[in-house]
């Protein structure tokens, strides 16, 4: 029996011959699903069994989690996110975004075993190249990556931190800002001239890895930034006074959704809590703002213990003001 097969066991309170069966089907137990994408299309994600995704979530804790990751890569990071990525750009006219074609099925189970043998001192000493073989079996689906395990996006951020270390000493030897978001990697600099050739050369760099071996561009989705423009990152927009903000559009949302929230469902209560949630943590400012005009529906929103007799006030103060109105229209009919 391998390391890692006996602390599963005994962790998780499971027979070995279950664990060995789970293991051995792994790339089987997935339900395929279909998600929309922002162009209109879907996106292809396989789901893992509740049995084989109780064994991921915990390799993710015990294992995945504890992975080093470069300082550059802002997704699936704790206290990081998309904020993180844009910020080292606010200050730039150009911005580049680089996109990674099918990034997660093209990281593999023969990347994760150079990763081992080129950082065994990450995993537990005692590990083997067996408990190496039933951790890859358990990761991926048909010996990649796949969207919709729980695993694969911290151990994506994992494997790319040769990637990112050699991209932010190009980028540093250019004078350019790098960050990365998953596999939407983002350049910026003061000058559009600095960011001639960038494509090419971070290709080529794709190209030299040793792991993650098959990533490459997808040129399709390049695209060139500046100020006078929008300038977008991660849905976050770079203001022209080199600030970040969250876009107008979600900001008149939110403020929709608060001049109707007595007429809301719960399901579109928590919507905009989550909303205001998310506000608070890439654009303060416009959180204050929104509080400031609407104080009592924001309250309401974000403080469940007081939403139920701040919406009742609501809901009597719009009553009123339709009697208001009524009356007023009927003595303008009669005047």
């Amino acid at each position: 029996m391998t390391v890692l097969l006996a602390q599963m066991a005994e962790s998780l309170s499971l027979d070995v011959a279950f664990l060995e069966s789970i293991i051995a089907q792994a790339s089987h137990l997935y339900r395929k699903a279909e998600i929309k994408k922002r162009d209109g299309g879907t996106r292809p994600i396989f789901i893992p069994a509740p049995e084989l995704r109780l064994l991921q979530r915990w390799l993710l804790r015990t294992i995945v989690a504890r992975l080093p990751v470069h300082a550059c890569a802002t997704a699936y990071v704790a206290k990081k996110g998309t904020l993180d990525t844009a910020s080292p750009h606010r200050k730039n006219a150009f911005v580049v975004r680089l996109d990674v074609k099918q990034f997660f099925p093209s990281i593999t189970a023969k990347d994760i075993n150079v990763y081992w043998r080129r950082r065994r001192s990450v995993f537990p000493a005692e590990w083997t190249s067996n408990d190496l073989k039933i951790f890859t079996k358990l990761v991926c689906r048909r010996g990649r990556l796949t969207i919709g395990a729980p695993t694969s996006p911290s151990l994506s951020n994992a494997l790319c931190i040769e990637l990112d270390l050699m991209l932010s000493v190009m980028a540093e030897h250019r004078e350019l800002a790098y960050s990365r978001y998953a596999d939407d990697m983002f350049f910026s600099s003061g000058s559009a001239n600095d960011l001639q050739g960038l494509e090419g050369e971070v290709a080529k760099y794709l190209t030299g890895l040793a792991f993650p071996f098959g990533l490459k561009l997808n040129k399709d989705k390049t695209v060139l930034m500046h100020k006078g423009a929008q300038r977008r990152i991660t849905g976050l927009v770079l203001t022209d006074d080199e600030k970040v903000a969250a876009p107008r559009e979600l900001r008149r949302k939110i403020r929709a959704m608060l001049h109707q929230i007595d007429k809301l469902t719960k399901l579109d209560m928590s919507r905009l809590a989550g909303l205001l949630a998310y506000l608070k943590g890439v654009d303060p400012a416009a959180l204050d703002s929104l509080q400031k005009q609407f104080p009592r529906q924001t309250r309401a929103a974000l403080h469940p213990a007081e939403r139920s007799a701040i919406i009742s006030m609501l809901q009597r103060e719009r009553g009123l003001r339709e009697r208001l109105r009524k009356i007023a229209a009927r003595r303008a009919a009669t005047a």
